[in-house]
């Protein structure tokens, strides 16, 4: 019997076997270490990466760890969302998940579709693109926000842009979802503002969503007011999923944003072991 027979059967035997780890989700008998990793996994204390990662390192079988992402991502399947397993690390196309259209790539923090988070190259040119547009685009207090997130600032810790419309007679006065984004972006790389004051502008859901992405990354900024813009209970959602994985902030003014007291408690519970003075969502 040939070398090239035994090896297109055993590849077929480990597909097989892969077919059938994928049709049925049971988990085969697992050591007390691959157990502890499973329910790190499902207990959101690993990534569907890092299990992967650390189940293989370990000496997991590859069945069983695919059975395990199996199980692990079923319940998260929709019609809308794409069939393959999404890590929390996973970057997806721009596109419509769970009846919401994205316009930019987006990746996924605590089942919430936030947008991506360049890294690398990636996000120092996003940085720049950011900083040249706040200088073109956003008048005075847009000179002022690329100052004090540009390199060249390392000794002034502290961004004020709360509402300079004078009620409507200044042109873009106020920051809607664009200008936010564009200081979001800013913001990630940023290793020297420790305050960001946004309040009575217009940022919205969308402009809360791309402050929770910068956010998960820049671990420098210790207070954010954004108090007054029309976040809504979606808005805070975003915050409070930020607010898990950020312990680095320590005062949050989310006031006058419409929020339900169930918006207001989730809020409450992720800002857990820091202090609750510090915390205006009412």
């Amino acid at each position: 019997m040939s070398e090239s027979f035994l090896a297109a059967a055993e590849a077929r035997t480990t597909a097989s076997a892969l077919r059938a780890a994928f049709t049925n989700p049971t988990v085969p008998t697992a050591s007390p270490l691959a157990l502890t990793m499973r329910a790190d996994l499902a207990a959101g204390r690993l990534t569907s990466a890092e299990y992967v990662r650390e189940a293989r390192a370990a000496g997991v079988s590859l069945l069983e760890i695919t059975a395990t992402l199996k199980r692990h991502m079923s319940p998260q399947k929709t019609a809308d969302k794409p069939d393959a397993a999404t890590a929390d690390d996973e970057v997806l196309p721009a596109g419509t998940y769970y009846g919401r259209t994205h316009s930019t790539p987006v990746r996924v923090v605590d089942g919430i579709f936030v947008p991506a988070t360049p890294t690398g190259p990636a996000a120092t040119d996003a940085a720049a693109t950011a900083l040249a547009w706040l200088r073109e685009h956003a008048g005075a207090w847009g000179a002022r926000a690329a100052e004090r997130l540009g390199p060249e600032n390392d000794f002034m810790p502290d961004l004020e842009l709360i509402d300079e419309s004078r009620g409507g007679r200044v042109p873009d006065g106020k920051i809607g979802p664009e200008a936010t984004r564009r200081i979001a972006d800013a913001l990630r790389g940023n290793g020297v503002l420790l305050s960001l004051l946004l309040g009575d502008n217009r940022i919205g859901e969308a402009g809360a969503a791309h402050l929770a992405a910068a956010l998960e990354v820049n671990r420098t900024l210790t207070a954010l007011d954004v108090s007054g813009n029309g976040l809504g209970d979606a808005g805070a959602t975003h915050i409070a999923a930020m607010l898990r994985r950020n312990t680095a902030l320590t005062a949050l003014d989310l006031r006058e944003n419409g929020l339900s007291a169930a918006a207001r408690g989730e809020l409450e519970r992720a800002w857990s072991g820091r202090d609750p003075a510090r915390l205006r969502c009412e």
